[in-house]
């Protein structure tokens, strides 16, 4: 992946997936999440979209079948 510089503001707060700012949470099933240390280019953008996070970045996809998320959206489906 090509790499562009950029500024990042650190902070003390933690990193939070799926909720903004300290506030509400998003509803929903995140399906792939990544942290990189560099800006990524509209090129890098492009083959995630299209190839998916893991595949682009040379790793394996994970079957969803009687994983947490899908566990209780069933369970929940029942009820």
């Amino acid at each position: 992946m090509s790499t562009r510089p950029g500024k990042t503001t650190v902070t003390g707060n933690p990193v939070e997936i799926g909720r903004w700012g300290g506030g509400s949470f998003f509803v929903g099933i995140i399906d792939e999440a990544a942290i990189f240390n560099t800006v990524l280019s509209e090129d890098d953008l492009a083959i995630i979209v299209e190839h998916g996070l893991a595949k682009a970045l040379g790793g394996l996809d994970v079957e969803p079948l009687d994983k947490l998320a899908l566990t209780w959206g069933t369970l929940k489906g029942i009820r």
